[in-house]
């Protein structure tokens, strides 16, 4: 077990009953002078022994125990977190991202350690299901630190286990309810719910990607055709015609370049493809009810893990909650077949990636592009959701490329085509921070790392970390800053935020959305040029 339980464990002892205490119970265990380390791991045996002794000692029954320590244990599991919490996160906030959390606090400093798996789902607005699965059975340990959670963020929850492994079942299972007041609560499957079981209730479409090229050519009745998809024509939404990573991507899915393309997803008629990921797949449909054109979202292969396809819902229904003008805007989230997907605008410009190769942007272009892209990340980042994949091809200009919208997110550690290739990381080389190189999951500070990447390629007309600064690892070489002269014509002020962006270690990364936001404002101004002008303003 995991060192910083047994410190908390210890902690709770000797501040609710003293030292003395903590020394018998030790004793008592037979591990009398035992020194704890919230770094190492001990052996479950000697934890338990402690464990007992302690419930001997107060004279409680275990459960009791466990649950008390865990209520103890969530503001101090948070303090462990330290940085890796958004500021404004709340409990739904941190669950929803609390196992990449939990992995990370504990394998930072042991990347052998084998936590418990705790993952959220939203199953609406106000509840959440919490899955708790560990051969250890600490389910009451997790029932109390969701109530501490609770506690910590002043919010009113109700935690209920619906499943537990000491019963039998196969995991335990909890629904945590926030209570408001005048909220009442009703049973019942809410609207969004009720669309997806109509969906589910059409015609399944066949799993595409479970077939060769040939056989889907050769059985008509799957109800799929057959698109042609040029390499590298994808990895994000690339709605201008133009192929953004072009010349480092390979979204070939298959041996050949034809990959399956279904007539419809629910009442959308799909119509060709936009883009391809590791794990994801964008249509362009129409939206027969409203006929409108949409870009659609699914997974690629019915064989993902089913708790990554529920991850997957479970973000789409939290963006779709979310109207920002810097973030692209979702319409529906549904499933068909067990397929999750989701809809959204369709976008039509020039995405960064390709206003970039066409030369440099004004100094007041780039900083009104780096605060839109700042705003609209941090609205996501207030929703709990982490985008995983900051890059300029997934940022779309409008015509007059004065404004700019955010997309392709990284649902569910979706890996794009030109992904690390390091197992388990998602995101794109050249943009990633150290720490999702070496396998962490990423918060919300590692996309302000890649957005600072971005910012210094705005302002130098350079990529800062260019593909050869990868070794077969996947480790990443911070390439010395280019003092280009377009970089040293911005103001010092902005270079020094940007670098400060750029930190490779987590905890000196620059990631506070105010300070970074008052310093672009203090730089940007109403000019009456165009964003597009290489002239830097004078």
């Amino acid at each position: 077990m995991h060192g910083s339980i047994c410190v908390i464990v210890k902690k709770f002892i000797e501040q609710n009953y003293g030292s003395v205490v903590w020394k018998d119970i030790l004793k008592s265990a037979g591990h009398e002078g035992l020194v704890l380390s919230p770094i190492q791991t001990y052996p479950d045996e000697a934890v338990f022994a402690i464990v007992g002794s302690a419930c001997e000692h107060l004279e409680i029954d275990m459960p009791t125990a466990l649950e008390a320590v865990g209520k103890f244990a969530a503001p101090e599991l948070i303090k462990f977190s330290r940085g890796m919490l958004h500021p404004e996160w709340k409990t739904f906030e941190l669950l929803g991202n609390i196992e990449s959390l939990i992995h990370r606090t504990i394998r930072i400093n042991n990347p052998d350690a084998e936590p418990a798996t705790i993952q959220a789902f939203e199953l609406s607005e106000n509840e959440v299901q919490v899955v708790y699965s560990s051969p250890r059975g600490l389910c009451a340990l997790a029932n109390g630190i969701l109530q501490g959670l609770g506690d910590y963020f002043a919010e009113d929850l109700q935690v209920v286990e619906n499943t537990c492994r000491h019963k039998g079942d196969p995991f335990c299972t909890f629904t945590v309810t926030k209570i408001e007041a005048g909220l009442t609560q009703s049973g019942g499957s809410s609207s969004e719910d009720a669309g997806d079981a109509d969906l589910e209730a059409e015609k399944p479409i066949s799993d595409p990607y479970a077939m060769t090229s040939d056989s889907i050519d050769a059985d008509k009745s799957t109800g799929m055709q057959s698109a042609e998809v040029s390499s590298g024509n994808g990895g994000g939404f690339v709605y201008d015609g133009r192929t953004d990573d072009s010349k480092k991507m390979d979204t070939t899915p298959t041996s050949s370049n034809v990959i399956p393309l279904p007539k419809r997803i629910g009442r959308y008629s799909i119509h060709e493809v936009l883009g391809l990921g590791g794990m994801g797949i964008v249509y362009r449909g129409i939206d027969e009810t409203l006929m409108r054109t949409v870009a659609i979202k699914t997974i690629k292969n019915m064989k993902t893990d089913s708790t990554k396809r529920e991850q997957f819902l479970a973000e789409a229904r939290k963006l779709a909650k979310l109207s920002h003008p810097n973030v692209v805007q979702i319409y529906d989230v549904g499933k068909i077949a067990q397929r999750p997907y989701f809809v959204m605008e369709y976008l039509e410009g020039m995405t960064l990636s390709s206003r970039l190769a066409r030369g440099p942007l004004s100094l007041n272009g780039a900083l009104r592009i780096f605060k839109q892209l700042l705003d609209g990340l941090n609205a996501i980042h207030r929703l709990g959701i982490v985008h995983r994949d900051i890059k300029p091809g997934n940022v779309i200009l409008s015509s007059d490329l004065r404004h700019c919208q955010l997309l392709d997110f990284g649902l569910a550690g979706d890996q794009s085509e030109n992904s690390s290739a390091t197992k388990g990381v998602s995101g794109t080389r050249g943009y990633l921070p150290p720490e999702r190189l070496k396998g962490f999951p990423g918060d919300y500070r590692s996309d302000y790392f890649s957005l600072g990447c971005v910012a210094y390629e705005m302002l130098s007309g350079l990529m800062l970390h260019q593909l050869k600064h990868f070794d077969n690892d996947n480790r990443l070489y911070l390439k010395m800053i280019d003092d280009t002269e377009q970089w040293l014509n911005a103001p010092k002020e902005l270079r020094e935020l940007v670098t400060g962006m750029l930190k490779p270690d987590p905890d000196q990364r620059e990631a506070d959305y105010t300070r970074i936001s008052s310093m672009i404002a203090l730089h940007l101004t109403d000019v009456s040029h165009s964003s597009d002008s290489s002239d830097w303003p004078t």
